[in-house]
């Protein structure tokens, strides 16, 4: 399955309620482009959660209009929080590891997450965008292989949520993001929405400007 860039949308903070805002931009990456990227990001971050910017894997209809489900225009992968698993990180690493076997995705850890009591953010890569009405439909069939353990530990809010802004990764000492390459999570054909190839990489250019470059 050939690989469609990912399209984020990263905020200066989560109170964000009108996409007109300061701070706010759009950007297409590869799959491998985009986990370089959040690399990248949490090595320059602070330890302050307060400071962090959030996103969301999806691009706006009206750039300067309200934050709200009505003016997504698409989602372009998928993110699933896990924040109360019944065993320790290793035995959720595991899981994951074997419910996704062949697909594309990353995870790192979150806020407040220890060896013991793991959160882990998860992104699974989609071989397409999808519209908001087929959002609860791709999880669930996604999660239909989950062990109940697993589906118990998910953000219901977070994950099946719709215009839900998550953390982007920052500097803690249990910090761990992994990558996994394998092809692209297959959601059907219908609905293809297309995206800008034109669009200006903001949020690599502000890395660039970060580093120095």
């Amino acid at each position: 399955i050939i690989m469609h860039n990912i399209t984020i949308t990263t905020f200066p903070h989560v109170r964000i309620s009108n996409m007109g805002q300061e701070g706010i931009k759009t950007s297409n990456f590869t799959p491998v482009e985009f986990y370089n990227t959040l690399l990248k990001y949490q090595k320059l971050a602070t330890e302050n959660k307060d400071e962090q910017k959030h996103f969301i894997l999806a691009q706006y209809c009206d750039l300067n209009g309200a934050r709200i489900t009505e003016n997504i225009n698409y989602y372009s992968s998928i993110v699933i929080d896990f924040d109360s698993y019944s065993g320790n990180y290793e035995a959720l690493k595991e899981e994951i590891t074997e419910s996704l076997l062949g697909l594309n995705y990353l995870y790192y850890t979150t806020g407040s997450h220890t060896q013991e009591a793991p959160r882990v953010r998860l992104i699974i890569f989609t071989n397409r965008n999808f519209l908001t009405s087929e959002k609860s439909a791709i999880l669930i069939n996604l999660t239909q292989n989950f062990s109940s353990d697993l589906i118990m530990a998910i953000d219901q809010v977070n994950s099946f949520g719709n215009n839900t802004l998550s953390r982007l990764p920052y500097k803690s000492s249990d910090f761990e993001m992994v990558y996994v390459e394998g092809k692209a999570y297959f959601i059907g054909e219908g609905n293809q929405v297309v995206t800008s190839q034109n669009q200006e990489q903001d949020f690599e250019k502000e890395f660039k400007k970060l580093l120095g470059k």
